[in-house]
């Protein structure tokens, strides 16, 4: 906007932080300060938590819709809700429990005040089962599937990696990866679970295989989300979740339904250009098995 002749424009006004008052020799040094301050208080709200004895658990894969539906149907049913284990993200430990370097009672208690709320969204917890029933035996499951294709290029988004290289160095995805941290490296190489893989594309279908089989091997004792179901019919698959769980609808979801709880994929492209036919037969050969049990057909329309 041009200012008005003959008035000098007013100086444009920036409010100043903390940060402005460190010397600049030290600045460097202020930059943990806020995550170190975040992990104080959970810390302190970890002592003051008690964990929950009957919560429901919301698996799957990362990147499957598990967010949005745990979220809407916290909201949905007035119930407490756990989104993501945060202290796991930046500070993992979940990946020495096979190897036996840390129990999985010690893990939760490590975690105790994420443990603490009725509904618990944690995908990485979709890779201890076992460990889950045995120690939370009074515990709900529900269970969010992608079609595995969808899945794996919301996860390539997630971090600006395209998806048809017939290579992929560490370095794209590890922690030199702005968009990655300590957790996203843990979900893009699994092999500390034994989940296998030489090419990236192997890596994160195999790890969709494994959630699908955890799914297939005990669906009896779970209740199962497609997500493509979630995205034709929000309300209606919340509420009907809802009363599969046996959990009253409390709230009206208005005006919430389409809320970005997560940052939305690039759809620019077809799936098969984003993959290439090459790395998109890697996915169905790989998870064809569980698509086919999961009614996600391998000549499905591209998208």
């Amino acid at each position: 906007m041009q200012a008005v002749k003959g008035k000098p424009e007013a100086p444009t006004v920036r409010r100043r932080s903390v940060h402005d008052f460190v010397p600049a020799a030290l600045r460097p040094s202020t930059i943990g300060v806020g995550r170190a301050l975040r992990d104080a208080r959970y810390r302190a709200m970890n002592r003051l938590s008690q964990v929950a004895s009957r919560p429901l658990f919301v698996l799957g894969n990362q990147k499957s819709g598990t967010t949005a539906i745990a979220a809407l149907l916290a909201e949905a049913t007035s119930r407490s809700v756990t989104l993501d284990l945060s202290r796991e993200v930046w500070k993992p430990t979940f990946h020495k429990i096979p190897s036996g370097e840390l129990a999985f009672d010690d893990f939760v208690a490590r975690n105790r005040w994420g443990f603490s709320r009725a509904i618990i969204k944690e995908p990485n917890l979709t890779l201890f089962y076992p460990e889950l029933v045995r120690s939370f035996p009074e515990a709900s499951f529900l269970f969010v599937m992608r079609d595995p294709r969808e899945n794996i290029r919301s996860l390539l988004n997630r971090l600006n990696l395209p998806g048809n290289l017939e290579t992929l160095s560490e370095a794209a995805w590890s922690s030199d990866n702005p968009r990655s941290n300590p957790g996203w490296s843990l979900v893009f190489d699994a092999r500390w679970r034994g989940i296998p893989g030489e090419h990236y594309i192997d890596r994160l279908a195999h790890r969709w295989r494994y959630c699908a089989e955890v799914y297939l091997a005990n669906a009896a004792a779970m209740q199962l989300c497609r997500y493509e179901d979630f995205v034709a019919d929000k309300a209606g698959t919340i509420f009907e979740t809802a009363e599969a769980l046996g959990y009253p609808v409390l709230a009206d979801l208005a005006g919430r339904l389409d809320y970005p709880f997560q940052p939305g994929g690039d759809k620019s492209a077809t799936r098969a250009e984003f993959f290439g036919p090459e790395n998109q037969a890697r996915i169905e050969a790989i998870c064809g098995e569980g698509m086919a049990a999961l009614n996600y057909p391998r000549e499905a329309q591209d998208c």
